[in-house]
């Protein structure tokens, strides 16, 4: 009987066994099919985009009326440049030459002639002999007019095509055909290629009886915050007191080097600014460097609509830290990360993948930081303004010429004297300028309409 009980149990037992075992069974078999229904949809839909792609080529490949347009290469890098504008003004492709030279600009260094040119009524115009580079040991001259390079016309080519073929190989000869307008004739001139240094800080000069340093940062290049630091240093060895750094037009550069730069004025271990993508887990948080400090030396920062990126990292940082007063104009407001891929042509995809926050968790990404003192110019003046700060080789004379006519700088400067003539030794620089600060803007308020009643 206990027997014949035990055998009813086994039985029920296997029997309810094999119902949860089919059970289980269409479950996962029901399951997996979901999921690989989802799957072979989503690959379908990617096949199926690409077939669409792919037909589009092969329409224009077969039927467009100038065969010339429509090359492989050309469709693909233009698809590809379209599919990446559609994400941000930030994120784009470079083609290999765009590559190559977006590399020699990071580096601040490319193998050419060593000259600055502009192209101006459809003439390729040499504007400025670079000291020490390979056209300065040449008869080339300032106002040569560039017709051709390697036997190659440019005329009427344009800027990129003249740096295509004059940028080289070190230590390879390049032979410039250029129109004199002196003799009335065209010349050519032989020189050897040669590696030429392009500065990211292009004007260091004393301000205020020496009582100021003025540092002009055309970009964040792997070399500016070293430049920077030893452009300080100087000013300290020589009693400078004061330090105006002019950060407009700077469309930024390398990030690690705008967190060096904030580091040498800010205590070690502060945070500079954080980083965060597309998941949580990817915020990146960025402190301040251990090193050299100059904590005594007080800071005017010049921003305007040109300053972005690194340039607003800094300024930031050191506002943040009540290390620096900002005057100018508000600043372009590019606030975020991109990283450049490069793809097995040569070619590369600039693409976004994190935004910028402050210490206090504000995003600068289309918003830009207002300066503390706004000192608006007419379009005239920031016409002047652009064009001198283009100019990454000015002269003594020239920097002296603009400085007397830069509304923005006299502001700046007059800021910085106020603050070494009257804040007090405890007192921060934020807490000085905002206990001043009406006395500065209405030096600089809109003039009144005389029309408006």
């Amino acid at each position: 009987m206990k027997e014949s009980i035990g055998r009813k149990m086994t039985k029920s037992k296997q029997i309810s066994f094999y119902i949860l075992f089919v059970v289980l069974s269409i479950n996962l078999v029901v399951g997996y099919s979901v999921f690989s229904s989802s799957k072979t949809s989503q690959e379908n839909d990617q096949v199926e985009s690409v077939r669409v792609f792919v037909d589009a080529v092969k329409l224009l490949r077969n039927n467009y009326v100038d065969e010339d347009k429509v090359a492989y290469q050309k469709l693909v890098y233009a698809a590809i440049d379209g599919m990446v504008k559609e994400l941000d003004k930030h994120s784009r492709f470079h083609s290999p030459v765009e590559n190559q030279e977006v590399k020699e600009d990071s580096n601040g260094k490319f193998a050419g002639i060593g000259v600055t040119m502009q192209f101006l009524d459809k003439k390729l115009i040499v504007n400025k002999i670079i000291p020490n580079g390979p056209a300065s040991k040449s008869d080339l001259r300032s106002q040569d007019v560039i017709v051709g390079v390697d036997g190659i016309s440019i005329v009427g080519e344009g800027m990129d095509r003249a740096r295509e073929l004059i940028k080289g190989e070190k230590g390879s000869e390049v032979v410039l055909k250029v129109y004199r307008e002196s003799v009335d004739a065209e010349v050519e001139i032989a020189m050897i290629r040669d590696i030429v240094t392009v500065p990211s800080i292009t004007r260091v000069h004393k301000l205020s009886q020496g009582k100021i340093g003025y540092i002009y940062i055309d970009q964040f290049n792997r070399t500016t915050d070293t430049d920077f630091e030893a452009n300080v240093r100087k000013f300290k060895d020589e009693g400078v007191n004061g330090l105006i750094i002019d950060l407009r037009g700077n469309p930024g550069g390398m990030l690690d080097t705008a967190i060096n730069m904030c580091s040498l004025f800010v205590d070690e271990d502060e945070l500079v600014l954080y980083t965060q993508g597309r998941e949580n887990k990817s915020r990146q948080e960025y402190f301040a460097r251990g090193g050299s400090k100059f904590m005594d030396m007080p800071i005017v920062i010049l921003i305007n609509e040109g300053s972005a990126s690194a340039s607003e990292i800094l300024s930031a940082c050191l506002r943040d830290y009540d290390r620096a007063v900002l005057v100018g104009a508000k600043t372009y407001g590019k606030g975020s990360v991109q990283t450049i891929v490069d793809l097995r042509d040569g070619s590369a995809l600039r693409f976004t993948i994190a935004k910028y926050y402050t210490k206090s968790g504000r995003t600068i990404h289309n918003v830009g930081i207002d300066p503390d003192l706004k000192v608006p110019l007419n379009k005239d003046e920031q016409k002047d303004l652009n064009k001198v700060l283009r100019d990454l080789f000015p002269t003594a004379q020239e920097i002296s010429a603009y400085d007397k006519d830069d509304k923005q700088l006299k502001a700046a400067v007059s800021v910085m004297n106020e603050i070494l003539e009257k804040r007090s030794p405890n007192e921060s620089i934020t807490d000085f300028y905002k206990k001043h600060s009406d006395s500065f803007q209405k030096d600089y308020l809109p003039e009144p309409n005389p029309s408006t009643p």
